[in-house]
């Protein structure tokens, strides 16, 4: 009886040993901060959602959003159903400036819940802003690295004990092209398919 059980134990351990190779654990996901918005847009007002992804127990959030204020004007912003919002009251820190200096503004904002007990886990919109486009050219925006003893760009996030969490932040950029631009790239289509289209049946009805 005893050899039967270790011959049994022993099967099993070579089984178990043979599958370990691949059991992978895990792997935590990584919260992330990211703009959300066209990479291509029109002069005049547009909107982009600041949006974060898998961050579990987050009360609070902070962040520097930095961009060349010769092609964009900084006009607002809105956390009506927004992340934080959907978890309980909040108090917000505005700190938006155009004319951070002569070459960039800053979008500065901070949002915090308020009382005990609260947080909000999972993924969503933190922020929608609204920029006016001023001029035609590539736009960057830029996060400021909050807590450089972190690895890779990052914000500011905590947790209802004031801990940090760790994060990434990605920066976009952004083409801003003329309203009239796919008007005109329309009319010089339907122009070149006339002209072919005219060459075309004069070769086939010659006089």
């Amino acid at each position: 009886m005893k050899k039967e059980i270790v011959v049994v134990l022993a099967i099993f351990l070579a089984l178990f040993m043979s599958v370990l190779p691949f059991i992978q654990p895990a792997k935590a996901e990584t919260t992330t901060v990211f703009i959300d918005c066209p990479d291509t847009i029109n002069i005049g007002t547009f909107q982009v959602k600041v949006n974060i992804s898998d961050v579990t127990g987050l009360y609070g959030w902070e962040f520097k959003l930095y961009f060349d204020n010769s092609l964009l004007r900084y006009v607002d912003y809105d956390l009506t159903g927004c992340f934080l919002e959907e978890a309980g009251p909040t108090f917000q820190v505005d700190k938006c400036k155009n004319d951070y200096n002569e070459t960039h503004g800053v979008v500065w904002l901070g949002d915090s819940l308020m009382g005990p007990g609260l947080s909000a886990s999972g993924s969503g919109t933190l922020v929608i802003i609204t920029f006016e486009a001023l001029d035609v050219g590539t736009v960057e925006l830029v996060f400021e690295d909050q807590i450089p003893e972190m690895e890779g760009k990052n914000v500011k996030l905590g947790d209802a004990s004031a801990n940090k969490i760790p994060n990434i932040a990605i920066d976009k950029t952004i083409n801003v092209v003329p309203e009239f631009v796919p008007s005109i790239l329309l009319i010089l289509f339907l122009t070149t398919s006339i002209v072919a289209i005219y060459f075309t049946k004069k070769r086939k009805f010659p006089k």
